[in-house]
Formats: C-alpha cells, structure tokens, sequence
C-alpha cells in the first residue's frame, strides 16, 4: 500500500519484489536497534554497537539510524521499484560509507565482540544487495510526474545537497582538520561514520532535483529532516559541550535549524500536492 495523501499512488512500473521488501525490512530493524539504544539508552549502546561512544556521539548516531528506520518503512509503503529508487541508492551510499569508515579503523574494533562480526556482515550484506537492486531496477518503467515540484523546492534540495556533500568530503578526506573545527570533541573514526549520512542525504538531495524522482519527494524528505532535527535535539539535550560563543557552535546551531525547516517545507509541499492530486 501507499501512504495516502502522497504522489505517485497509482504509477506504473515494475512492483517491489519480495527482496526489495526483505531488503527494506533488515536494514529498517537494524536501524530500529542501533536507533533505540543510541537515542534512549546512551549509556547502553554498545549492545547495539561495536564500542562505547559519549552520550552525545551516541544520540547522534541514534539519530542517524532513526531516521533511516523512516526511510526504510516509507519506502516498504510505496508499491513500485521506481518510486523507492532515491531511497534505495540514499540507503547504499550510507551502508558503503559506514563500511569504509570501518574498514579504515580496523583497530578500533575488538575481534573477540560478537557484534564487530555482525557490524561487518551487516555492512558488507546491505550495500552490495541495495547495489544489486538499484541495478536490476535501472531499466524500470519511470512513473509519471503528477505534479511537478516547485522551483523553490527544487532549489531547497540542490543546495542544501550541496552543502550536505561538501561537508561529508570535508569529514572523509579532512577528519584530522575536523578535529580541531568540530564543535565538540570527536574523534576521526566518528567524522568518517558521519560523512556517510551527510553524503546520503547530499547524493539524495540532487537526485530529488530532477523532475523524474518529484514523487518521491516525500519519501525521502521526511527522513531528511529527522535526521537533521534529531541531532539538533541532540545537541540540545548536551549543550553544555559545546563552547558558548565559538563560531562552531554558532553555525551549527543556525544551519541545524534551517536546514531542517528547509526539509519540512519540502516535504509539506509534496503532502499537499498529493492531497489535491486525490
């Protein structure tokens, strides 16, 4: 079925397969387990995760794993390949970076933790089979647009794809400069696991710019602006790390906000035009 009130209910295309759901369902509960432990029980998460993180790491990356639990569910709503196509790659660009991240800092994993050996088949299993469905899917009839998106919104996606994409070079290629700039203590490893949702919503972002993906604006915005307000109610709940008055703070604390009222326009705009498309 199809969340009602949102574009692209009826397009024609090749059906979700049952992979597509069994994809969107594992990565959804392994997003639901890390998500729950990361962003309610801070202290506890290395139950779900290969290390111990400060709580505000923590609910970040909770944060993180929350909002790709929406991503996975809103596009278990939809019916047809096509319209879960940005999702799908948005999904395959996080898993691959956090498998990179990973694989650079062997060290920081302990081989004797069962969950090390879990992370690693999670994170090798999710981005070669979402790649082999984007793939197998790259041929599907493309669904009609039933309402264009508006320019602004267009616009909104373009650039704050583009900031969300130069933040997430800057904390792959540079961490150790990220170190020094980053408005709480973190540390390299924890950059280069962020740059992989930062990459996924920028790649995410300018695909939703083409005319072709409108309909899945919806799909996709929600989960972008969870991502960003989460970590903003992150950052909140642990403000006292942040040094009153930096510049770093500053920043982050005026682009969270924006960037998510930017999302949630996006998304209301979407909403609406599928309710009046009813």
């Amino acid at each position: 079925m199809n969340a009602p009130g949102w574009p692209g209910a009826d397009a024609a295309g090749s059906a979700l397969t049952p992979l597509h759901r069994a994809y969107f369902v594992m990565v959804g509960l392994f997003a639901m387990w890390v998500g729950v432990w990361g962003t309610f029980i801070p202290s506890r998460v290395a139950l779900a995760l290969p290390w111990q993180v400060p709580a505000l790491h923590s609910r970040v990356i909770g944060a993180m794993y929350l909002s790709g639990l929406l991503l996975m569910l809103a596009c278990l709503l939809r019916r047809h390949a096509c319209q879960v196509a940005v999702g799908l790659r948005m999904a395959v660009v996080w898993t691959g970076m956090l498998l990179l991240a990973s694989l650079l800092h062997l060290q920081e994993f302990d081989a004797n933790n069962p969950r090390v050996w879990f992370w690693f088949f999670a994170y090798v299993l999710f981005p070669l089979w979402g790649t082999w469905l984007a793939w197998r899917d790259r041929a599907s009839a493309q669904p009609p647009v039933d309402s264009p998106a508006p320019t602004w919104v267009s616009a909104i996606f373009m650039v704050q794809g583009g900031l969300f994409i130069a933040l997430a070079a800057l904390l792959f290629l540079a961490p150790q400069t990220m170190t020094q700039v980053w408005p709480w203590k973190a540390s390299v490893l924890l950059l280069q696991i962020y740059a992989g949702p930062c990459l996924s919503i920028g790649i995410g972002s300018w695909l939703l710019t083409r005319p072709r993906y409108a309909d899945e604006i919806a799909t996709s915005a929600a989960s972008m602006a969870s991502f960003v307000l989460l970590v903003l109610l992150a950052s909140l709940l642990h403000r006292g790390l942040f040094q009153a008055g930096s510049l770093s703070a500053a920043a982050w604390f005026t682009a969270l906000p924006l960037a998510g009222a930017g999302f949630l326009l996006a998304l209301a705009s979407r909403w609406r035009a599928g309710g009046n498309a009813r």
